[in-house]
C-alpha cells in the first residue's frame, strides 16, 4: 500500500491504535509506501474467538490464522486515514483511492472481488471472521 497526504508518524499512529503494524516502510517521492500487518502474534488455534488478536486478521484458505490483516481491517485503517486527510491518496494492489468520496464508490466492489481461484473462489470480504 502507498498513500499520500498523510504523514508517516499519522499512518504509524492509525496502525497502531486498531492493533496493526506498519512493515517495510519506505518513502518513494511524495509517497509513504507499507504492508499492514498485525501487531499481535497468531494467538493458539484454539483461542477465544474473542481474542483481541484475532480481530481483523486474515485468514488463509485452510483456516488458518496469517499476520495478514483483513479486508475489514483495511477499511477501518483507511477511514481513519481519510478522518485525517479527506483528500490523501492511497493506492493498493486492487485499486486506487482518490480521496474519501472516491474510496466510499469503491471499496465495496474490491471487497467483492476473487482472492482465491477458479476452483475454489473466495471473495477479499469472506478471508476473516468479521
Amino acid at each position: 500500500m502507498k498513500i499520500k497526504g498523510v504523514s508517516e508518524q499519522a499512518i504509524y499512529n492509525v496502525a497502531q491504535s486498531l492493533g496493526f503494524r506498519p512493515d517495510n516502510v519506505r518513502r518513494k517521492g511524495n509517497y509513504t509506501l507499507f504492508v499492514l500487518r498485525m501487531a499481535l502474534p497468531t494467538p493458539p488455534r484454539k483461542a477465544n474467538p474473542n481474542h483481541p488478536a484475532l480481530h481483523y486478521r486474515k485468514h488463509g484458505y485452510s483456516k488458518n490464522w496469517t499476520f495478514a490483516v483483513c479486508f475489514h481491517g483495511h477499511k477501518e485503517f483507511m477511514d481513519r486515514i481519510f478522518e485525517i486527510n479527506p483528500n490523501a491518496i492511497i493506492r493498493t494492489c486492487k485499486a486506487a483511492y482518490l480521496g474519501m468520496n472516491d474510496f466510499a464508490n469503491k471499496f465495496e466492489s474490491v471487497g467483492d472481488l476473487n482472492a482465491g481461484s477458479m476452483l475454489n473462489p473466495i471473495r477479499y470480504r469472506d478471508m476473516c471472521d468479521c
